[in-house]
Parts: C-alpha cells; structure tokens; sequence
C-alpha cells in the first residue's frame, strides 16, 4: 500500500448520492438509483434523477435512459443538472484521474465504455483487456468462477449519461464500472453476511489494476 501512495494519488469517494443511499437504507425505498431531487409530477417513492444517467456524455441519446420523472432511470431535465453529477465532474476535471472505478450492485461484472449499443472506443482492445484482467481477478460470489467483462450493453443493456463513459470521453481517463455481488443478492446484499467477503473478493481486482499502472 505504501508504494502506491508514494507512487500514485489515491482519490475515494465513499458514497456520491447522499441522498439516495439515505433513502435506499432507512426510508425503505427498495430501487436506490436516484437521488431525492423534488419532481412536481413524481410520488414520492419516484423521486429523484438516476446520477448514473446524467452525465453530459451522449446523454439521451441512444435509449439508455429515460425522460419520465418516474422512471427509475430518469436522466434529469438536462445534461449535468445534478449537484452530486457536477460534484464528480468537477474533481475529475481538476485532478485528470489516468484511471477510475465505479462501484455498484449488481451482476459481477466489469464493464468498460461505452453504454449506447453498437458502440466502442477507439481503444477497444486496451478496454477489452483491462476490463477481462480485473474481472479475471475478482472471485464470484460462489467461489467457483469470475467477474465478467464487457461492454454495459454486451452484459446488461443500453446506458446513456453513464459516468465512466463521461470520463474517457472528456478526459481520456479509463474508466470501469464493477457490478459486485451476484443477482440473487440484488441491489441491497446483506450488510453482515457480504460486506467482508464483497471487500475482499473485489480487493483483489483493484489491487491488480494499482500494479498494472505502476509497471506501466
């Protein structure tokens, strides 16, 4: 660990959407990808922007997201209209991370940018790689095989405003998505029987990933 942080500048940031992570633990709200933005139109159970669908990147554009309030993907009335959404574009962009992971639930998966179907950067090959090397390095959550790689709409579906996508896209930064824990988990794994073993397993992807760059 030391030689990383002489080596490197370590960036973590526990939690973006405050707000939702409230909601999704203590006020029972079962979906947890929104924020808690007032929407006139939404119940209060539909409340919120999908942070994860808001970034300027091909936002709205490839039917990765939707425009419905109440939709659990709402992508916001525009581009980077979340505070949370600014707050991360503007570390970002003040620090020009070389690379960046984005941790969610659920699917154990790695996947690489770009969300739009069809689409890939154009260092395909050096994503393929990493994502399928950090994967390869993350032990499922039965112990009998690993994450998989790919792109969000090979693996799961088409996403637009995604973050990462934001990342490589304006700032060059390689950027992967981990989906921890299996789907009989789902978004909400229990707390004391995963959170150990999910640390645990995932460490060892980034761990790799730290060692890749610095032999880099």
């Amino acid at each position: 660990v030391a030689t990383w942080l002489h080596a490197f500048t370590v960036i973590l940031v526990p939690i973006v959407n405050v707000d939702g992570y409230h909601s999704f633990w203590y006020l029972s709200d079962q979906v947890g990808r929104k924020n808690r933005r007032e929407l006139p139109d939404a119940t209060d159970y539909e409340q919120g922007v999908d942070l994860e669908r808001n970034y300027p990147f091909k936002w709205g554009t490839c039917s990765g997201s939707s425009g419905i309030t109440s939709d659990d993907t709402y992508r916001g009335p525009s581009p980077a209209s979340e505070p949370e959404t600014q707050g991360v574009m503007a570390l970002a962009s003040a620090q020009r991370p070389i690379i960046n992971m984005s941790y969610h639930t659920y699917s154990e998966l790695a996947i690489q940018p770009y969300g739009c179907t069809g689409s890939y950067t154009s260092e395909n090959r050096v994503f393929r790689d990493l994502a399928s090397d950090v994967g390869s390095h993350m032990p499922n959550d039965g112990s009998n095989g690993w994450y998989s790689a790919g792109t969000g709409w090979e693996l799961l579906y088409a996403v637009d405003g995604e973050m990462n996508d934001w990342f490589y896209g304006q700032l060059g930064s390689y950027g992967l998505t981990v989906e921890a824990n299996s789907s009989s988990q789902g978004f909400q794994p229990a707390y004391v029987t995963w959170r150990d073993s999910t640390v645990l397993r995932n460490r060892i992807g980034w761990q790799y990933l730290l060692d890749r760059l610095e032999s880099s």
